[in-house]
């Protein structure tokens, strides 16, 4: 006969929220929150394995490795059976009784696992925790937050929408925004981390938006040259190194083109709006990069893993191809 604690193992590798809805304690909190709560996160998780087709879940042992109080707590790593992605929880015991569950941000397996892939994860927010106390001012703010988010929920999951919606609800809730940066990322709520999620998603579209004629500008210069002519350019490339740089930065989410879109959470927009800096975004990236490799021998991979700046790069490349 299986332990209570492998019960709950299974019931993980099931993916069976009712059995684990009867075996976890009512009276003990998980991941700092009421069981209610936790299992709510946990059903969502379970959805996002089997809509990606994993039917089940396999369990590999292992323990937390991180720099933080739960460095050495045991647990398990979940594996979807198809997609191999994984879920690292911990699973604290006293006296052979779990008492706690809870996500691991750095976890080790015991097995040697070669394949692993997407990591699926949780987090529980501040008014979220099982000893939050809501005040005057968060029922004030998180109404702020959940109003404004709301007004764009009419869009989720519909067809794509053009600059004009979404950039008058960021000129419409800029203050807003800007008051959820100055919270400290461990303390947001749930209302206040929806909306500045996503109005930090629409930042990169609403910045290629507003760049639509420098980059419109400077790609009719482009198609003016010489595809043989390097001389000219590189010297393209240094004209418009600032636009290029703040290109660089940016990172589209999968551009749909049979519906000349790009999804931003639930929304779709359209890429009409800023079809120039798209183009202008793919010319700069693949030239440049070209010219670091010819000149520098430093491919776009090296700079990454070695943290190296765009400005060194220019820097570098101005000096070995000798343009000024």
């Amino acid at each position: 006969m299986k332990s209570k604690n492998e019960i709950i193992v299974s019931s993980f590798e099931k993916m069976d929220i009712g059995m684990l809805q009867m075996v976890l304690d009512d009276d003990k909190t998980y991941q700092n929150a009421h069981k209610v709560v936790f299992l709510a996160k946990l059903d969502k998780v379970f959805n996002e394995f089997q809509s990606n087709h994993d039917t089940c879940l396999k369990a590999y042992k292992g323990k937390c490795v991180g720099n933080c109080p739960n460095k050495g707590i045991n647990g398990f790593s979940f594996f979807g059976n198809t997609t191999k992605n994984h879920l690292d929880l911990l699973f604290e015991e006293k006296e052979n009784e779990i008492v706690d569950i809870c996500c691991c941000t750095d976890f080790e397996i015991e097995a040697n696992i070669e394949v692993k892939n997407k990591k699926v994860s949780f987090d529980m927010y501040h008014d979220e925790l099982f000893d939050f106390q809501p005040s005057v001012d968060y029922h004030i703010a998180s109404a702020k937050y959940k109003e404004a988010y709301e007004e764009m929920e009419a869009y989720f999951d519909k067809e794509p929408i053009d600059k004009d919606i979404y950039m008058y609800w960021m000129g419409k809730h800029n203050e807003l925004f800007i008051d959820s940066i100055n919270v400290v990322i461990d303390n947001f709520h749930q209302h206040e981390f929806e909306f500045y999620a996503l109005y930090d998603s629409l930042l990169t579209y609403s910045t290629s938006y507003i760049n639509e004629e420098p980059c419109k500008s400077a790609l009719t210069e482009f198609y003016c040259i010489d595809p043989e002519d390097e001389q000219s350019l590189l010297k393209w490339l240094f004209t418009h190194e600032s636009l290029g740089h703040k290109f660089c930065e940016l990172v589209y989410n999968k551009i749909d083109t049979k519906t000349n879109s790009v999804p931003v959470g639930r929304l779709k927009l359209s890429t009409l709006d800023f079809q120039n800096s798209i183009d202008f975004k793919t010319i700069f990236g693949k030239l440049f990069w070209a010219m670091m490799e010819k000149y520098t021998e430093f491919s776009k991979e090296y700079v990454f893993e070695n943290d190296i700046s765009f400005s060194a790069c220019s820097i570098l490349l101005k000096e070995k191809s000798l343009i000024k």
